[in-house]
């Protein structure tokens, strides 16, 4: 018997407006401005453990790793800032919100962005009214892996694992909730595709679909 959700914002809830592969030279400037060599920009899956590489190559030849985490970490808080302005509500993210409430769920949006651009995509979806709690990047720390944000979810909501369920559209999110116990929901409205989300319980076309399920 499950009792709680927890929902990831971009490309989940509300659509997904950055580009973080067009942002990523921005960032390569910076790494190379603190004199991280260019045949050491290979970038992983995760910008979060591409940063914590970039800053073991710095702290290995003598240079400021701390700092660029710092300036990295900046940037990107200001783009993710600017592009939630031009967020808008996916379509039937309100009205199965609303059917989870109804159902008595407990509900917790999860985003990586920081806060203040995760709550201008909530209050432009209109959507604040039905999280029980939100959790952004900066109520963890910044380099914390995601299972770091489900867990404070849980521990706020009172609620135990095996009776939540995890809906994403990124493969990290259904991979941290199955590690967690919890069961997974991949949606196919942002960046994950079928093949990226098959470790999840089920595979939806968006979150209005999830209506169907409970």
């Amino acid at each position: 018997m499950y009792d709680t959700f927890i929902i990831d914002l971009d490309g989940t809830l509300v659509t997904h407006e950055m580009d973080f592969l067009a942002h990523r030279t921005v960032l390569e400037q910076i790494l190379i401005g603190y004199g991280l060599p260019r045949d050491k920009l290979n970038w992983d899956k995760s910008f979060i453990s591409s940063f914590d590489k970039f800053k073991k190559e710095l702290d290995c030849i003598g240079l400021d790793g701390e700092g660029v985490i710092e300036e990295l970490i900046e940037s990107i808080r200001r783009y993710e800032t600017e592009r939630a302005h031009f967020t808008r509500e996916m379509e039937g993210a309100g009205k199965a919100l609303a059917y989870l409430r109804s159902k008595g769920y407990k509900i917790a949006i999860v985003t990586r962005n920081n806060k203040e651009a995760a709550d201008i995509s909530i209050d432009n979806a209109g959507l604040r009214k039905y999280a029980d709690t939100i959790i952004t990047r900066d109520d963890v720390s910044a380099m914390a892996p995601k299972s770091a944000q489900f867990d404070l979810a849980l521990k706020l909501l009172g609620s135990l694992p095996e009776r939540t369920v995890v809906v994403g559209d990124y493969s990290h999110e259904i991979d941290a909730g199955n590690a967690m116990g919890c069961m997974t929901i991949g949606v196919l409205s942002g960046s994950g595709s079928r093949d990226s989300l098959k470790g999840a319980s089920i595979v939806i076309d968006s979150i209005k679909d999830i209506i169907y399920y409970f």
